[in-house]
């Protein structure tokens, strides 16, 4: 297990979703407070997790982040249903762009498309 450099993002070998996530996610409750209140450190998670290429994975950090922004303002600001918000980032079904979007939004983020670095 090695610590990301800048990220602060704890990472393990590939086929360790489940395990890098509740990882984070402890680490996100460590610093809960940090996060819920900065811009910056909730958008270096996001990016950290997305730089995993794993789409599942990315998904899975975004519902911890929105957990713990609180899921009741998430689901307000993206009239979508408690249950249903919970669910998308489980890995019990995969969710839509479109209700990815809607999260981050609510979250005061969105995704930007740039060239793959070489």
């Amino acid at each position: 297990m090695e610590k990301r450099e800048g990220h602060g993002l704890l990472k393990e070998g590939h086929g360790a979703t489940d395990s890098r996530v509740q990882k984070i996610g402890v680490q996100l409750v460590e610093e809960r407070e940090k996060v819920e209140h900065d811009d910056k450190a909730r958008i270096e998670y996001l990016k950290a997790a997305l730089e995993e290429n794993d789409p599942e994975f990315f998904v899975k950090a975004v519902g911890t982040v929105a957990r713990a922004m609180g899921m009741t303002a998430v689901a307000q600001e993206t009239h979508l249903g408690r249950p249903s918000l919970y669910k998308a980032p489980s890995g019990e079904r995969a969710p839509r762009i479109g209700t990815v979007m809607k999260v981050l939004g609510a979250l005061g983020i969105r995704l930007i498309v740039a060239p793959k670095a070489a």
